[in-house]
């Protein structure tokens, strides 16, 4: 074999290992986020080979960095903790495991059936408010209908009073009116009772009077009688 030929055995060796190489950065390239697959646990080692000591466990459905791969077997990868190691690459996934989806699923329906539990107690909160403020309200329409009954009441009662009053300011009128015709009537009255009375008086002085003189003529002598008829 000539040394034309190694070149090109060469050239085709490297080609080939940067080509695997490409394939796999496209699989597991550096500083990719991955999961540990559903595997219970794997083993955290110090080096790229079972022959290594094991320094942690990797808990399944765990989020890793990838730091390094090698050969397509073994992966470094970082912790969230800030640990490093390397464990084997097939256990690494990019895709999310079952169980730790079922688990942030499961997670996610607690939660929403928190939040559904505190909206029902709210919900039930806000009926009986509703129901409070209907019962209030029902009250507050009833005092308010007897507010009406007795403004209407009273506003009839107060035509009622102002038809009274002017009867009663007419009569009133008449009356004084009728007391003055009254007083002049007593007035009048009494001055004819005063005129009468005198008139009268007159009447019985003139008969005393004429009673006296026939009396005084009726008391002297005849001769001064017969004298007096010569």
């Amino acid at each position: 074999m000539n040394q034309n030929n190694l070149k090109v055995i060469l050239k085709i060796l490297i080609g080939s290992i940067f080509f695997v190489a490409s394939i796999l950065c496209n699989c597991y390239g550096q500083n990719d986020m991955m999961y540990i697959d559903d595997q219970k646990e794997i083993t955290v080692r110090t080096g790229k080979g079972t022959e290594f000591k094991v320094i942690a466990m990797g808990k399944s459905g765990e989020k890793v960095e990838v730091l390094e791969f090698y050969e397509n077997d073994w992966s470094k990868v970082k912790f969230p903790n800030g640990r490093e190691g390397w464990v084997m690459s097939r256990f690494l996934t990019k895709q999310e495991p079952p169980s730790l989806s079922l688990k942030r699923l499961s997670e996610s329906h607690n939660n929403l059936i928190s939040k559904y539990e505190t909206l029902q107690g709210q919900n039930n909160d806000v009926k009986s408010e509703n129901k409070r403020l209907t019962d209030e309200l029902e009250i507050k329409n009833m005092e308010l209908a007897d507010i009406t009954s007795s403004y209407e009441a009273l506003k009839s009662e107060s035509s009622n009073y102002i038809k009274l009053k002017k009867q009663y300011d007419e009569v009133a009128k008449k009356l004084e009116e009728n007391t003055k015709k009254a007083e002049m009537l007593e007035s009048e009255l009494e001055n004819y009772y005063q005129n009468s009375n005198f008139r009268w008086f007159l009447s019985g002085a003139g008969l005393v009077f004429i009673s006296f003189i026939l009396g005084y003529l009726a008391k002297q002598p005849s001769r001064g009688r017969s004298s007096l008829l010569r």
